[in-house]
């Protein structure tokens, strides 16, 4: 079974068996509303500890200082051998199995296949940025979870997803920011992927949300946006339970 460890903002550390990846999760962001990453958290990850004893591969969706920082991804990288990358923008490395499809790419890092979709992000001026999102799915227990980042989905691509994931009602959660709780072809697209679970990730902390982005993400789910789901809001620094 794959346990996910929830950071701040979209950090998300996923870890089953013998594989370990951690998306979204090495970052800053107090410029945006968002949070740095937790100093305590930092430290575990560059020296190998806590919750990152094992660790075998970053991801990023973007890279938008709220989900990657370079500096700290090439310290990173420098300290522990061996890590894998892969993000838009960045030169890859440590992942087999790669191959490009009709949606986009996909590639392999021990137990877990990851498929990476094209995505428009959200926000005028974000649009021509390199974005995707992603599909983790575990080949040895057939689970799979949607990584969203900041994508404006197509209703379409959920046909693509549940395709990937082993057909429909595959997807065992989908994590999602507000935004797409806000705009009606991402709704559309969460009505036709129809994960098992819904949550709503990509917040701050309290303390540095100094955008009201928590305000939003309240009045948002008061108005109940997706029919028959009851969306969680996994809380940060702690392991989801399923």
């Amino acid at each position: 079974m794959t346990r996910i460890f929830y950071t701040v903002n979209a950090g998300l550390y996923l870890t089953s068996g013998q594989t370990a990846l951690l998306i979204d999760g090495i970052h800053e962001g107090a410029s945006s509303g968002f949070s740095a990453m937790p100093a305590m958290l930092s430290e575990q990850l560059l020296y190998g500890y806590g919750v990152f004893a094992h660790l075998d591969g970053l991801l990023f969706t973007h890279l938008h200082p709220d989900h990657y920082d370079a500096d700290k991804v090439n310290r990173m990288l420098d300290t522990r051998s061996g890590l894998a990358l892969w993000g838009p923008g960045l030169s890859s490395r440590g992942i087999s199995e790669y191959r490009e499809t009709p949606s986009g790419c996909t590639f392999r890092i021990g137990d877990f296949r990851i498929f990476a979709y094209p995505t428009v992000h959200s926000g005028a001026s974000f649009r021509e940025e390199p974005h995707r999102s992603l599909l983790v799915r575990n080949e040895t227990t057939n689970e799979a979870f949607l990584i969203s980042g900041d994508a404006v989905f197509a209703p379409e691509l959920a046909d693509t997803v549940n395709k990937n994931a082993g057909g429909p009602g595959s997807v065992t959660a989908a994590f999602i920011n507000v935004y797409q709780l806000i705009e009606e072809p991402s709704r559309a697209f969460l009505l036709r992927l129809a994960p098992v679970r819904l949550f709503l990730y990509h917040r701050p902390l309290p303390e540095d949300d100094t955008c009201n982005y928590l305000f939003m993400i309240r009045t948002t789910l008061d108005r109940k946006p997706l029919p028959g789901y009851d969306i969680a809001q996994p809380a940060q620094m702690n392991w989801i339970r399923f």
